[in-house]
């Protein structure tokens, strides 16, 4: 859990733990129905039906998590919660210069207006 929310703070672990257990609990659903689509498929393609679905469903719950981890650990390495840190730093710095360069041109106008020197 800690892994996929980041070790950074305590909101990043629980918000670890809250995705890791819904990934859980939605995967061996979605993987028995998954399953249920490419058994039909294959039986009607003549291949035959997939044996023991459920058995199968419940590997496939073990093999999401890894997924889920890795992914977490290529494209997350600080965690989700602080790659949610790092985007909201950035668009309060876009925001700062945003309002810096307004700043400037409205500082432009007062002195064109009023002919001042700058």
């Amino acid at each position: 859990m800690i892994i996929v929310g980041g070790a950074g703070n305590n909101y990043g672990a629980l918000f670890g733990g809250v995705f890791i257990y819904i990934v859980w609990t939605v995967s061996e659903p979605a993987s028995v129905i998954l399953f249920d689509i490419i058994s039909d498929f294959s039986e009607g393609a003549g291949i035959g039906a997939i044996p023991n679905i459920e058995s199968r469903a419940l590997q496939m719950r073990v093999f999401v998590l890894g997924l889920v981890i890795t992914f977490a650990l290529r494209y997350f390495p600080q965690g989700l919660s602080r790659s949610g840190c790092a985007l909201k730093n950035r668009s309060i710095e876009l925001f700062e210069q945003m309002t810096r360069r307004r700043q400037k041109w409205r500082r432009l106008y007062f002195c064109a207006v009023h002919q001042i020197d700058w």
